[in-house]
């Protein structure tokens, strides 16, 4: 027993030791209600900033800023989503890609992972 605590106690320093935290890459989240933390339907600045804080590729105000369309300084559902594309290929949001499957009047749509798959209907 005292074995095992040892080499555990061991294995857990040297992942430590070996993580690297400034290196990681953040990658920004890709749902909206991420970013909408107070959940009133909008998405301020601040709330913007503080989801994409430690992201380097792009400075996180100026995502907000190309995602604010219409310069009111919040980001609504809409304009979330009319931003994605352009900036998927952009690679900010590369890793938010979806896959859908759609059969008449209903679509299943996998999600990025750690997120649920979602049923989407078509009327």
């Amino acid at each position: 027993m005292m074995l095992f605590l040892v080499l555990a106690a061991g294995l857990l320093v040297n992942l430590a030791n070996g993580v690297d935290n400034s290196k990681q890459e953040v990658t920004l989240p890709c749902d909206f209600d991420a970013y909408d933390t107070n959940k009133d339907g909008t998405v301020t600045s601040a709330e913007f900033l503080a989801v994409s804080h430690g992201f380097t590729k792009v400075r996180p105000d100026a995502i907000f800023a190309r995602i604010d369309t219409n310069h009111d300084h919040q980001i609504d559902h809409d304009e979330f989503l009319q931003a994605m594309p352009e900036l998927r290929r952009d690679h900010v949001f590369g890793h938010c890609k979806k896959i859908c499957i759609c059969y008449r009047y209903v679509c299943y749509c996998l999600r990025p992972a750690k997120q649920a798959p979602k049923v989407v209907y078509k009327g």
